[in-house]
């Protein structure tokens, strides 16, 4: 799905500054609480690829799908995907 893609390039739009931006003498990457944020967002993104993943399968197989697809579409919604991969970090 297309926000999948889009929190994919916040990720990554993420890690890249965390990496190049310095803060109180070292680089954000190297902050504990940055690299939690960033395994945060990252597991919500693989759980939100998963969700996908499996009512994809369930509809090739015939199978009822109707809830799968309510889950995946109610716990990534496009307007909380770019926010969940920031994490809201004003990088």
């Amino acid at each position: 799905m297309r926000w999948i893609a889009q929190a994919e390039l916040a990720l990554d739009m993420m890690v890249d500054r965390s990496l190049k931006r310095f803060a109180h003498g070292s680089l954000l990457s190297e902050k504990q609480g940055i690299q939690w944020m960033i395994a945060d967002s990252t597991m919500e993104l693989y759980q939100a690829k998963l969700m996908v993943l499996h009512a994809a399968y369930r509809i090739d197989r015939g199978l009822d799908f109707a809830s799968e697809v309510s889950m995946a579409k109610h716990s990534y919604s496009r307007e909380g995907s770019t926010r969940r991969a920031t994490g809201d970090l004003p990088l």
